[in-house]
C-alpha cells in the first residue's frame, strides 16, 4: 500500500480564505465635477503641508486667476469686475471645510489686495520677472512680500497722487517703465542679496517710499527715451529738475540705468 505526499498546493489552498484579506487595501475613490472645490482643496493641503512658510502670492494670484475666469463663463458674472469675484472667491474659501475655524489657514486681506494688484495691475512680462526670483529665493527670504505687491504705484497707468498735470503723461506707469522696475529691483536684490545670511534677508526688502521712487524713476527713464526717440533735441530741451541718469540704450526695456537723486522732496513741483 502506498502512501501520496501532499502538494504544496494543496497545502496553500486552505490558508488563502484565511489570509487573502490581509493583502487588500481599503481605499475609497470619488469623482467631483466641481472645479472650485477642488482648487480650494489643493490651496488647503499647501497651506497644511507648510503651516511655517508664508504663502506665495504669485501662485495664488495665478490659482485665483483661472477660478475668475472660470466664473466669468457663468451669465451672472459676466458683467461682474474681477475685484468683486476675487472677493467673493477668497470669502468661499475662507469659509471652506476646516478653514472657517482656522485662520492660519485663511487668505488675510492684505494677501487679497496682494493678489487683486497682481491680477490687474502687472504685464505678463512683470509677473515673469516676479516669478523667476521666487523660483531661485525662498518666499519668506526673498525681496517680495504682500505690501510692495500691493502697491498700487506700480500698477499699470497709475500716477502719484497731487502732482501737476504736466507730469501726468511723464509719472504714468506703462508696461516698459513696469518692466523696467522689475528689473532694476530683482538686479538688485541679487547684487545685496549675497552680503547678508537667508535668515536676515528679509530686511533688504525696500519699504513703500523706496519703492515709489524707484517707479517714479523709471516712468521718468522711459518718458524721456520715448520723448527723445522723437526729436533728438527734446533730450537738452527737457528739464528733469532733480533727478539725472546716465542712460545706455539697448531697447526700451533692456537698458541699463544710473540714478542720482539731488532731492527726495518736492522734485515733482516744477515742470
Amino acid at each position: 500500500m502506498t502512501s501520496s505526499t501532499p502538494s504544496a498546493k494543496d497545502l496553500i489552498l486552505p490558508l488563502l480564505a484565511a489570509v487573502g484579506g490581509l493583502f487588500n487595501i481599503p481605499c475609497s475613490i470619488s469623482a467631483t465635477g466641481n472645479h472650485e472645490s477642488n482648487t480650494f482643496e489643493a490651496i488647503q493641503l499647501s497651506a497644511q503641508g507648510a503651516e511655517r512658510q508664508r504663502k506665495d502670492v504669485m501662485k495664488l494670484a495665478a490659482t485665483f486667476e483661472k477660478l475668475i475666469a472660470e466664473r466669468r463663463k457663468e451669465e451672472k458674472y459676466r458683467d461682474v469686475s474681477v475685484a468683486d469675484i476675487l472677493g467673493e472667491l477668497v470669502k468661499d474659501y475662507n469659509s471652506y471645510k476646516a478653514n472657517a475655524a482656522l485662520k492660519r489657514w485663511q487668505l488675510t486681506p492684505d494677501q487679497q489686495s496682494a493678489i487683486s494688484g497682481v491680477i490687474n495691475g502687472m504685464s505678463a512680462e512683470a509677473r515673469q520677472l516676479v516669478r523667476q526670483h521666487l523660483d531661485f529665493n525662498k518666499y519668506d527670504e526673498s525681496g517680495y512680500n504682500e505690501s510692495l505687491l500691493r502697491s498700487k504705484r506700480h500698477q499699470l497707468h497709475e500716477v502719484p497722487k497731487g502732482i501737476p498735470p504736466s507730469w501726468i503723461d511723464r509719472l504714468t506707469v506703462t508696461h516698459d517703465s513696469q518692466t523696467l522696475h522689475f528689473k532694476r529691483y530683482n538686479q538688485w536684490w541679487a547684487s545685496n542679496a549675497k552680503r547678508v545670511k537667508k535668515s536676515a534677508r528679509a530686511r533688504l526688502r525696500w519699504g513703500e517710499e523706496q519703492w515709489g521712487k524707484s517707479v517714479d524713476q523709471c516712468c521718468l527713464v522711459v518718458w524721456a527715451i520715448r520723448e527723445r526717440s522723437k526729436n533728438p533735441k527734446v533730450a537738452q530741451q527737457t528739464s528733469l529738475n532733480n533727478i539725472h541718469f546716465v542712460v545706455l540704450l539697448r531697447d526700451v526695456v533692456n537698458v541699463c540705468v544710473l540714478f542720482v537723486p539731488l532731492a527726495s522732496k518736492g522734485h515733482f513741483r516744477h515742470a
